[in-house]
């Protein structure tokens, strides 16, 4: 049986497609480093998709090597503890951390980012006195839920002129197939991201995890939060 935010997701973006069955090893594996309410989804749904495989389930044993690529030595992060849950069609890899839950870790931008460990600083107002942390602190399965994509943003990218580019990507160069993502020549890593060459006429179809680990090695990364609306890097990672 779903955990009950797991339901709830599903309910609003419906169930992932073309679930391919987890092997022996990869249950396993997720056993060991996932919240038993992912592991169940899992399960029922195997490594699936979302948004014609905008969003896709990924195993991460073999996405480790990404993930060890990105962390290094970190003192907050490691690929032992934290692993590659899913990725979108552009490189934005969700994360699960076993130390401070959903990870995002944006390959582009080469930003790390982690609510729970660094949270945004917004403009709030004062609680009245005797209310503040009253609320119920949430439990790993209920975090574990948002692996899951809020809605069909979740596969996209925007180009230098801010015009969304997943649909065009496909128009030109067919649907992904699994496993698959777009990726961009020349990467913009050594373009700039801020780059004109972040435009649909520079992307093509490539092996997700050939990719990812690929691009991964181009820049360092940095771990990242918003401070009043504005992203604002805290440290290098590694």
């Amino acid at each position: 049986m779903l955990h009950s935010h797991y339901a709830e997701m599903i309910e609003e973006i419906g169930p992932p497609r073309g679930g391919k069955a987890p092997s022996a090893e990869a249950m396993d594996y997720l056993r060991a480093h996932f919240p038993a309410a992912y592991v169940g989804f899992i399960e029922e749904f195997g490594f699936g998709h979302y948004f014609d495989r905008g969003y896709q389930f990924c195993d991460p044993l073999a996405f480790r090597p990404v993930a060890a690529l990105i962390f290094k030595a970190d003192s907050d992060f490691s690929h032992a503890d934290c692993h590659v849950a899913a990725y979108n069609a552009w490189g934005t890899l969700k994360m699960w951390s076993e130390r401070h839950g959903e990870v995002t870790v944006d390959l582009l931008r080469y930003t790390v980012k982690a609510p729970r460990l660094l949270p945004d600083v917004m403009n709030a107002p004062i609680l009245p006195a005797g209310m503040a942390g009253t609320a119920t602190e949430p439990d790993a399965n209920s975090l574990s839920a948002a692996l899951l994509p809020w809605d069909d943003n979740a596969r996209e990218l925007w180009d230098f002129a801010d015009e969304p580019m997943f649909r065009e990507a496909v128009r030109r160069l067919g649907p992904l197939q699994a496993g698959e993502c777009f990726g961009f020549v020349p990467s913009l890593a050594v373009a700039g991201y801020d780059s004109r060459t972040r435009a649909v006429e520079n992307v093509q179809k490539m092996d997700a995890l050939v990719h990812f680990t690929m691009i991964a090695q181009l820049a360092p990364f940095a771990l990242t939060h918003l401070v009043h609306g504005r992203e604002t890097i805290a440290r290098e990672i590694g």
